[in-house]
């Protein structure tokens, strides 16, 4: 049994941390300032069994996308992104229970990173794949983050 939850594990993980790209994307992503904030997958259950209104994103450092889009961030002035890095180890243990059993998604598919997670009231309201630029993710999901931005 042990063996199958460590290739379970694995498997998860290889499936979790696929990359989504988009063209659109920055080829320069080396800049200090931050427009993400690290958490971790359980302070995410947290908020979402809390019913916050809340955003996060999961994505990957060695995912030159989630790279990119962590720097499209930046143009958008007043606001921080929560950002689950599925590299470090608690983040992957705990991300199928964020996933499945807390926000009931689908991850038979698997889940493609990074993706963009907008939840009210403990529920996914909507979510978006890929390095979508700041002015993209406005026009879209504007109403999302302007919801945020006034709590």
């Amino acid at each position: 049994m042990k063996k199958f939850m460590i290739a379970f594990v694995l498997m998860l993980v290889l499936i979790v941390t696929g990359c989504a790209d988009d063209s659109s994307a920055p080829s320069d992503v080396e800049n200090e300032e931050s427009s993400v904030n690290y958490v971790t997958t359980q302070a995410v259950i947290d908020k979402v069994e809390s019913g916050d209104t809340y955003a996060f994103i999961l994505g990957n450092n060695n995912c030159p996308p989630c790279l990119a889009f962590k720097e499209n961030l930046k143009d958008l002035e007043g606001y921080t992104f929560d950002y689950i890095d599925l590299l470090v180890e608690e983040n992957m243990a705990s991300a199928e229970e964020l996933l499945s059993d807390v926000l009931e998604f689908d991850t038979e598919e698997g889940v493609m990173t990074p993706t963009t997670f907008f939840v009210k009231d403990g529920e996914i309201q909507d979510y978006v794949i890929g390095a979508l630029s700041a002015e993209d993710l406005m026009n879209e999901y504007g109403d999302y983050i302007e919801e945020l931005k006034a709590q």
